[in-house]
């Protein structure tokens, strides 16, 4: 599978390709399987960012209807309060919607208390769903019975470990960026990283990533930091994290996280 920067790219050819967003990577092996695997502690805005797949319509771009789906979420650590609310919110309604459309989905925890609550979650939301909890990936990909998944299993272990292990020059550049609070540009970070620009650029491409995404998620880490335990006001915060006006930094922030910067601050305040 080959990857792709954007999400939008991904969403409109998906076949043979993936997409790394900040804390899971979406995969498409062919017309008849794809799946996303989460890690790390969720909040909301990482849960809003996954709602896309939900609200696709794949049988549009490429993929067969009915077909199989794999939702690989033994990494996730922990998922906040926030987190949980936008699964209550939105997560039944969007998987209502894709079931005509799957043959059969795979659900994956690691097991313990999140993992059975996370379980618990699919009969109560879609209980006409084709759906079944396993602990093990493998398991899950065999159950599919799917012609295709055999080979895909491999290649997405390797995607997986690769990614959620990340890579130096990927490492290297998130402490950079947010050491800076992303207020850089790519010649900059690769000057201060010994890089030329396009090394840097193909070595973020074989992670899955882009300077764009990295410099984005950066801004936006920073800015919600800012907008919490500051009272700068929207166009201070805005130069601070490099955008260049009020308005780059609000369209940032609402395609990162579904809500404007005043919203998230009157939220996290209340």
């Amino acid at each position: 599978m080959q990857p792709v920067s954007t999400v939008e790219a991904f969403l409109a050819a998906p076949l043979g390709r993936y997409f790394v967003g900040r804390r899971y990577v979406a995969w498409c092996w062919d017309a008849s399987l794809c799946g996303t695997c989460l890690w790390g502690k969720l909040g909301r805005e990482d849960l809003l960012a996954v709602t896309c797949f939900f609200t696709w319509k794949p049988c549009d771009v490429g993929l067969a209807c009915p077909f199989d789906m794999i939702s690989d979420c033994a990494r996730i650590e922990s998922i906040d309060t926030d987190g949980y609310a936008v699964v209550a919110d939105r997560f039944r309604g969007h998987l209502n919607e894709l079931t005509p459309m799957l043959r059969r989905h795979a659900f994956v925890h690691g097991g313990g208390f999140l993992g059975a609550v996370m379980a618990g979650i699919f009969p109560l939301a879609v209980p006409e769903q084709p759906w079944r909890a396993f602990e093990r990936l493998d398991e899950a990909f065999a159950w599919l019975d799917n012609p295709s998944a055999g080979a895909a299993l491999e290649e997405v272990r390797e995607l997986v470990a690769r990614i959620v292990g990340s890579s130096p020059a990927l490492d290297a550049l998130r402490a950079y960026l947010r050491g800076c609070r992303g207020a850089a540009t790519l010649q900059q970070a690769a000057r201060a990283l010994g890089r030329s620009e396009r090394s840097l650029q193909r070595d973020l491409g074989e992670s899955g990533s882009s300077f764009r995404a990295e410099q984005g998620h950066a801004r936006l880490e920073a800015a919600r930091t800012l907008l919490i335990e500051s009272d700068r006001k929207l166009e201070a915060i805005a130069s601070d994290v490099g955008c260049s006006s009020l308005a780059q930094f609000s369209r940032l922030f609402r395609r990162l996280t579904g809500e404007a910067p005043s919203e998230f601050r009157a939220r996290h305040r209340t």
